[in-house]
This record gives C-alpha cells, sequence and structure tokens, in this order.
C-alpha cells in the first residue's frame, strides 16, 4: 500500500468518487440547459459576451459547446486584448466593448467574491440596461438563479 503524503488525503477520496460522479451524471442535463438558455437570449436578438479570459471561462464555453452563441470575450487584461479565446477562437476585447457593441448579457467567469467590484467597474454597461450574470451557482448573481424569462428580454 502506497502512505498518503498528506494527512486525510485517502480518507476524502470515496467522497470526491462521489462529487465527480455527480458532476458526470449531471453534466448533459446542465449542458443542454446552459445551450438553450442562451441560444433563446440569441434568438430573441441579444448578444451575448463572456467577462474574463481566464482558464475558467474558457472551460466553460468549451465543456458546454457555447462558443456559436457568445460574440466575443472582454478582459481588462491588455496582454490579453487582442488574442482569442483557446478552444472557441472568440476575440478578447476591452470591457468597452461591452457597450460598444450592443451585448445584452455577459457572463461573468470571475471569482464570485470579486462580482461585486466587477459590477461597480461595469456599471455603465448595468446602466444602460445589460445583465451581468455570474457562471457560478454559489453567486448571488448566479446565472441559474437569474429569472430566465428576463434574461431573454434583455436580448
Amino acid at each position: 500500500t502506497t502512505e498518503p503524503k498528506a494527512a486525510g488525503t485517502w480518507t476524502a477520496m470515496p467522497e470526491e468518487l462521489q462529487r465527480a460522479g455527480r458532476f458526470l451524471g449531471e453534466f448533459p442535463n446542465v449542458k443542454r440547459c446552459n445551450q438553450q438558455l442562451l441560444r433563446g437570449i440569441r434568438d430573441a436578438g441579444g448578444k451575448i459576451a463572456f467577462l474574463g479570459a481566464g482558464h475558467l471561462s474558457a472551460a466553460f464555453i468549451c465543456l458546454y459547446e457555447l462558443q456559436d452563441v457568445i460574440d466575443l470575450v472582454v478582459d481588462d487584461n491588455v496582454n490579453k486584448q487582442g488574442l482569442f479565446m483557446p478552444g472557441s477562437r472568440l476575440p478578447i476585447l476591452p470591457a468597452t466593448a461591452l457597450l460598444e457593441r450592443g451585448i445584452k448579457v455577459c457572463l461573468m467567469g470571475v471569482r464570485p467574491e470579486i462580482d461585486d467590484a466587477v459590477r461597480t467597474k461595469n456599471q455603465a454597461f448595468l446602466d444602460y440596461g445589460g445583465r451581468l450574470v455570474s457562471i457560478f451557482p454559489d453567486s448571488r448573481y448566479s446565472l441559474y438563479a437569474a429569472d430566465a424569462a428576463a434574461l431573454k428580454k434583455a436580448g
């Protein structure tokens, strides 16, 4: 037998395996729901963006196959602007593109702890009528807690 490298390493394994099993079991349904919701927004004439050109956003877009319903990704990091998201080839632009391109719904791919700061920084977008929602279920601005009908009306 292999000794654990840190206390509790092996004792947590069954719980992690159960969590992975739940994720795999729920994934197809969550993927379908995400696609349907975002396609509904697009079909209503709403442009959709993603905020945050990091690995979490890239994974969300690619795993849920959303590249055909998202117009662009915005990020304040000037070193990312002008590049394209890995896997989806969506353009990465400055946050000013939210207003300039007429984006109606913007999905935040940033840690929920900074949601309020991100919303404050993008207040002009919110004042314009844009919707900023988080991809994380535990965010108080979660896409999953948002009123789907209101999101579609944003389009």
